[in-house]
């Protein structure tokens, strides 16, 4: 009964604060959300398990005529017309990795998305992550 008890406690202090928390996309050991958003400043963050894949393409869409002014890691490509940018994420190994961006003016969150592509390492199937805040 007390663990119950502290059980249900705990899950109602925690219930609390999910509305703060992004929402998560995920698949195949792959999970994605948006850590910050906060005016003109964005991070993207993964996880990763293992088994990682090779590769990790990230197409990232934002109000077009949004200039990125700074990324880290650079981005591969970006279409400041359409508002596209895409990142080529190599080396991918286990753990956490972000994609932290800031643009010219301010975003928000309901302005921007993301989709991750990558193939799966045990099935080699291609699998496609949508991101949204």
């Amino acid at each position: 009964m007390k663990n119950t008890i502290i059980f249900l406690a705990v899950s109602v202090c925690l219930a609390s604060f999910m509305p703060f928390l992004a929402p998560c996309a995920s698949a195949q050991g792959i999970s994605a959300r948006y850590a910050k958003i906060d005016g003109n400043h964005v991070t993207v963050e993964i996880k990763i398990s293992a088994p990682a894949p090779k590769t990790i393409l990230f197409t990232q869409s934002l109000p077009p005529g949004t200039t990125i002014l700074k990324s880290a890691p650079p981005y591969s490509k970006y279409d400041k017309m359409t508002g596209t940018a895409t990142w080529l994420l190599k080396e991918i190994r286990p753990g956490k990795r972000k994609i932290h961006f800031i643009t010219d003016k301010p975003v928000s969150p309901g302005s921007i998305s993301g989709v991750m592509r990558f193939r799966d390492p045990e099935k080699g199937k291609v699998m496609r992550i949508t991101i949204a805040p």
